[in-house]
């Protein structure tokens, strides 16, 4: 029996950001979907039940805010990590507050 595999979701408008991120969860042995805006993210998020969602903030069709804040409000949430270029100290006490996991900023690399 093999052990099950933990699901990520990677929801980021820059495609070079997506990679990086679901590159380095596949070394760890995650299995990523992603998303390039707010809307496609929602709508992976209503069919799989993912461990971990890790979102941008500014992205087309849908803020990140709203979707990790709709994400946290579900009564099985998953954990959310937002990666962002742009934090505005009461934006990240804000998420915290709510229960995002972690802020990483900016550029990855």
């Amino acid at each position: 029996m093999g052990k099950e595999a933990y699901r990520a979701l990677v929801a980021d408008d820059s495609e070079d950001v997506r990679e990086i991120v679901v590159r380095a969860l596949a070394k760890e042995d995650i299995a990523c979907d992603s998303a390039a805006d707010g809307v496609q993210a929602e709508n992976l998020c209503r069919r799989v039940a993912y461990d971990v969602v890790i979102s941008d903030l500014r992205m087309p069709r849908k803020h990140g805010h709203k979707l990790v804040t709709e994400l946290l409000a579900r009564p099985a949430p998953p954990m959310i990590i937002v990666i962002t270029g742009v934090l505005d100290p009461r934006l990240a006490g804000d998420l915290i507050a709510r229960g995002v996991q972690d802020i990483v900023s900016k550029p990855l690399v």
